[in-house]
């Protein structure tokens, strides 16, 4: 799919309210005669037509599922209730404010007109820096690129941050290695942010707090963090351990400046 996407971003034509195949196809075609220019303009056709299609499906199913999202108040109290006492994201264990209630509901108990006031402060190696970071979307638990549907069943509660990293993935490898982003945290020393898949998806499968002292705490009752089994290791997923925040040995450092 890396192949296709670089030939035609699905991305792009999702958020445009006009788009057909027509559309999608000549932009393949356009793009496959600038990087192959000595290919025979048949075979350019042939080829166009197989990536395009594949990227109209993609498209296709991706439209349907945002046509298909928008949940009725009902619903979203029914997703809200179902998760109560302290609802959480699924993913991650972050406990949500009432001011993201209010959001999501649509509700105004002191706060849902008022913008949000972000952190001052932010954990690098799960950097919320904007609004919708800080908010309650709905993830679908099967991928809708993947079959799952949008009943309730397959609904759940995520934080923005969550929700966007996951997005239509499912597997570690479908992101690189490593970060070009490298924060100097005080008490740590210089250290490459994990990749953000990385760390979802250490945290969300995991889901409970890895202390060797032994520990608990899950997801559903705790925010789970993540930091290296051995100091001196790179943060990928073969070094990374899951804490809670009581068993954190980044717990005085890890939050740094926006």
């Amino acid at each position: 799919m890396w192949y296709v996407d670089g030939i035609a971003n699905s991305e792009i034509f999702i958020n445009k309210r006009r788009v057909s195949y027509g559309h999608v196809y000549a932009e393949v075609r356009t793009r496959l005669s600038e990087r192959y220019p000595s290919g025979q303009p048949s075979e350019i056709s042939v080829a166009a037509q197989v990536v395009a299609d594949v990227a109209w499906r993609r498209i296709c199913i991706r439209k349907e599922a945002q046509e298909r999202g928008v949940l009725s108040r009902g619903e979203k109290a029914a997703l809200w209730f179902a998760a109560e006492p302290s609802p959480r994201c699924y993913l991650c264990g972050y406990l949500f404010t009432g001011f993201a209630r209010d959001k999501f509901l649509k509700e105004d108990s002191g706060g849902a007109n008022r913008s949000l006031v972000l952190p001052a402060l932010v954990d690098f190696t799960r950097p919320r820096r904007t609004q919708r970071d800080h908010v309650i979307e709905i993830d679908h638990v099967e991928p809708v690129a993947l079959g799952g549907t949008s009943g309730l069943s397959n609904l759940r509660l995520a934080c923005g941050w969550c929700n966007r990293v996951k997005s239509a993935r499912t597997s570690i490898y479908d992101v690189g290695a490593a970060t070009d982003r490298v924060v100097n945290v005080s008490g740590i020393g210089w250290v490459r942010e994990p990749q953000s898949f990385w760390v979802l998806r250490v945290v969300a499968t995991r889901g409970i707090c890895e202390a060797s002292i032994g520990c608990s705490r899950t997801v559903e009752d705790s925010e789970l963090v993540v930091a290296p089994r051995y100091p001196a290791g790179a943060m990928n997923p073969t070094n990374i351990a899951v804490y809670c925040d009581e068993h954190d040995p980044w717990r005085s450092a890890r939050l740094v400046g926006i």
